[in-house]
């Protein structure tokens, strides 16, 4: 009898240890674990853009490109540390066209696309966000060089045209808080937000991740003025509701919308019917 008890004893001791032993070593693996998953994402936090969005093979940085059709560039010191670069292409119009371009946009295909837009005088903003491969990571820096490429073009009396395409129209809407004269703009396949597009483009939630949402939608919603949307038939790029959005809103702000036929998101610029748009339908526009 006694021996029996001294076994069940001994049994329930060692199903003890076992049910101890399998407890500490589910809470090391999940103390592991929860390590794994912190370092992964506080590395992908940090360097969110290098992960989502690679620098452009076809874009030249500042320090070598070449100002193909550029009537001349400057480059406005701000400060000692900081300085932006922008260009002007003058075709003799009384119209000045405030260009944002879209992130991948090679030199080549800016210049033809400078130089087609002939019923504007171009001034171009060399946007440094796309040259170390990222976007926007510091709204309030990017805000202070869009200001101060304003301010020193504030002397021109022309009328404005502020046009964006694709990831350009956040700068461009950006531009939009500080000019204080009337303008027409201009948004060619803009995104509804920075967010909506990783998280259509990625099947990991790198969205989440995201410090800068870049939100065009909310930006949109507050300009007041006359406003122009083009469309790519098949943009395939950004997500199909988006793009249902930013059209229901610019119908409800009366804005006009073009649908270039055969264009992908990021060839608008190669098509006819892009430059019949803006040198024709819209330049009428313009007041």
């Amino acid at each position: 009898m006694e021996n029996n008890e001294s076994v069940e004893h001994e049994t329930v001791n060692d199903k003890d240890k076992r049910i101890k032993t399998l407890k500490n070593v589910l809470k090391h693996s999940c103390i592991i674990l929860s390590l794994i998953i912190y370092c992964t994402f506080a590395i992908l936090f940090t360097f969110q853009n290098r992960f989502i969005f690679k620098k452009s093979e076809n874009f030249v940085s500042s320090e070598t490109h070449s100002w193909f059709t550029m009537s001349f560039s400057i480059s406005i010191s701000i400060g000692t540390e900081n300085h932006i670069n922008f260009g002007t292409v003058e075709h003799g119009s009384d119209t000045d066209l405030f260009l944002f371009h879209d992130r991948t946009m090679n030199t080549i295909a800016l210049n033809e696309m400078m130089a087609g837009l002939t019923r504007y005088n171009i001034i171009y903003y060399h946007a440094k966000e796309y040259e170390d491969g990222t976007f926007i990571k510091d709204t309030k820096k990017t805000l202070e060089n869009i200001r101060t490429l304003v301010e020193f073009m504030s002397y021109r009396r022309n009328k404005v045209v502020v046009y964006g395409q694709s990831f350009g129209c956040y700068l461009a809407l950006l531009s939009t808080k500080i000019m204080d004269k009337k303008l027409t703009l201009v948004l060619a396949n803009p995104f509804f937000s920075f967010r909506s597009v990783v998280k259509h483009q990625f099947f990991l939630p790198l969205h989440l991740l995201l410090v800068n949402d870049c939100n065009n939608y909310k930006l949109l919603k507050k300009f007041n003025g006359k406003m122009m949307l083009i469309l790519s038939e098949n943009d395939a790029y950004l997500p199909k509701n988006d793009i249902k959005k930013m059209r229901e809103l610019t119908e409800s702000k009366n804005g006009q919308i073009f649908v270039i036929e055969g264009a992908g998101h990021f060839d608008v610029s190669k098509k006819d019917q892009f430059y019949t748009i803006l040198n024709n339908d819209i330049a009428r526009e313009v007041e």
